[in-house]
C-alpha cells in the first residue's frame, strides 16, 4: 500500500467531512488543484502527489467556515484576514482554505463566479460536490504556479497545467477569451513561455504564439521573465512584481495594498516577538 494511496484516500475522507458540514449549513465548496486533478488528469490518480487539500470559497462565506471550524474541532493552523484565507487540519490532513484565484488583486476570475459555473458531480469521491469550469479551472492552476514564480512550483503542479489544456473538453480559443475577460493575458503569456522553454510543451508554445503578439505590457512581462531565468538576484523584486501583473490598474492598485498591509503586519510581528 503505496504513502500516496494512503495520503488520497485520508483527503478524500477530510473532504467529505468539510463538505458535509458546509452542505448543512449552506455553504458551497469548490475542491481544486490536486485532489481533483489527479483524478480528472491522470489514469493513475494515485502516481500524482498529493499534499494538502484545496477548497475555493465565497468572502461572505470565510466567517461561517471559521465558526464551523471551531465547532467540529477542526484545528485552525493559520486564518489570515488580510488575504481572507484559512489553513485547516483535520485528521492529520490540511485543508487550504481561499476566496480568490490567485493572490488577492492577481486575478478579475471571483470565486463567485466560478461557483456560479460550477457543476455538481458525485464521482469520483462517491458523494456530491462540485466541479469547476474545466478553463476556469486551468486559469487558477496558472495563476497557482505564476504565484510560486514558476521556478519554485511543485512539480506536480506543473504537470496539472500541462495536462489540463490536452483534456478533450480544453478549447484554447475559449481559455483565451476568459484569459483576456480576466486580464491576465501578460501573466499566461509569461507562463507559456516559460513552459514552452523548460519543458517543450507543444500546446503551451501554440497558446504563446497566440498571446505574445497583443500582450498590454510587453516591458512588464520581459523584466519578470529575466527575474524569473536569473532566479530573482535582487531581493523581493519578483515577489513584488508577481503580485502586479495584473492588466487591470485598479486591480493591481488593490494587490499591492493587500501586500503592504500584510507586510507590515508581519514586520510588526517579527519586531514584537
Amino acid at each position: 500500500m503505496s504513502s500516496n494511496w494512503i495520503a488520497h484516500h485520508a483527503s478524500v475522507h477530510a473532504l467529505s467531512l468539510v463538505q458535509k458540514a458546509c452542505d448543512t449549513h449552506s455553504i458551497k465548496i469548490l475542491p481544486v488543484k490536486g485532489i481533483l486533478t489527479s483524478y480528472l488528469l491522470y489514469e493513475d490518480p494515485f502516481k500524482r502527489t498529493l499534499s494538502d487539500v484545496d477548497i475555493r470559497i465565497s468572502q461572505s462565506d470565510l466567517g461561517k467556515l471559521l465558526s464551523i471550524a471551531s465547532k467540529y474541532g477542526w484545528k485552525i493552523l493559520r486564518y489570515c484576514p488580510e488575504y481572507k484565507n484559512i489553513i485547516l487540519s483535520i485528521g492529520g490532513i490540511q485543508i487550504d482554505v481561499e476566496t480568490t484565484v490567485g493572490p488577492p488583486g492577481v486575478c478579475s476570475l471571483t470565486v463567485e463566479e466560478m461557483l456560479t459555473q460550477a457543476k455538481e458531480h458525485t464521482s469520483p469521491f462517491g458523494f456530491p460536490h462540485l466541479q469547476p469550469e474545466i478553463h476556469q479551472h486551468a486559469l487558477l492552476l496558472c495563476m497557482n504556479i505564476f504565484k510560486d514564480k514558476l521556478i519554485y512550483a511543485q512539480k506536480w503542479a506543473i504537470q496539472d497545467v500541462e495536462q489540463i489544456i490536452t483534456h478533450k473538453n480544453f478549447d484554447v480559443r475559449k481559455f483565451i477569451h476568459l484569459v483576456k475577460r480576466s486580464h491576465n493575458q501578460t501573466i499566461l503569456s509569461i507562463v507559456a513561455k516559460w513552459l514552452s522553454i523548460h519543458h517543450s510543451s507543444k500546446p503551451w508554445t501554440n497558446i504563446y504564439q497566440k498571446l505574445a503578439p497583443r500582450i498590454p505590457r510587453p516591458i512588464y512581462a520581459r523584466c519578470i521573465h529575466f527575474l524569473i531565468e536569473t532566479h530573482d538576484p535582487f531581493p523581493f523584486a519578483l515577489k513584488i512584481g508577481a503580485r502586479l501583473a495584473s492588466d487591470h490598474p485598479p486591480t493591481r492598485k488593490l494587490a499591492l495594498k493587500k501586500l503592504y498591509k500584510f507586510a507590515k503586519k508581519k514586520y510588526l510581528v517579527n519586531l514584537l516577538s
